[in-house]
């Protein structure tokens, strides 16, 4: 860790930032970008271009594509029925997912590509690819081409 610097550059050439928890075994590709206060547990793998926000848990064994944007405070777990002694189920998060601020996600379920799951959503199932969640817990709200057309 470069001491001058707020950051340690990692060998794919991806940045996380001071201060940091950053597990054993894990794959961070490429252009990954991962905020202060962020602890990344073991065996964790990160796609390319994905971007996470500061103070974001994410427990050991996650898998996490291409292309993600994961918001500030989000919390990712491995454990449905803690605790359960190394029986893990962990999140498995395809390329280009949005996870809003502050979302918790529940051991087990996995995030098709391009869903987009709202700022303090409680996750408790998996998603199906192009949609969008919200709510605690959180219900599927539209697809994202709908989503798109309000940002618009």
């Amino acid at each position: 860790m470069d001491e001058q610097t707020n950051h340690l550059t990692l060998p794919s050439g991806s940045k996380i930032w001071k201060p940091f928890h950053l597990g054993e075994n894990c794959e961070v590709a490429a252009e990954v970008n991962i905020g202060a206060l962020c602890h990344i547990g073991n065996d964790v793998k990160i796609g390319e271009g994905t971007r996470v926000q500061g103070s974001t848990y994410i427990a050991d064994g996650c898998v996490i594509g291409k292309d993600c944007f994961i918001g500030p405070n989000v919390t990712i777990t491995n454990d449905r029925h803690p605790p359960s002694k190394g029986k893990w189920a962990p999140v498995q998060i395809e390329d280009n997912v949005v996870i809003g601020g502050g979302a918790t996600l529940i051991a087990g379920i996995t995030l098709s590509s391009g869903c987009i799951i709202g700022a303090g959503a409680v996750l408790t199932k998996s998603v199906a690819s192009d949609e969008v969640w919200f709510g605690n817990p959180a219900t599927l709200k539209m697809n994202r081409d709908e989503y798109e057309a309000r940002r618009d």
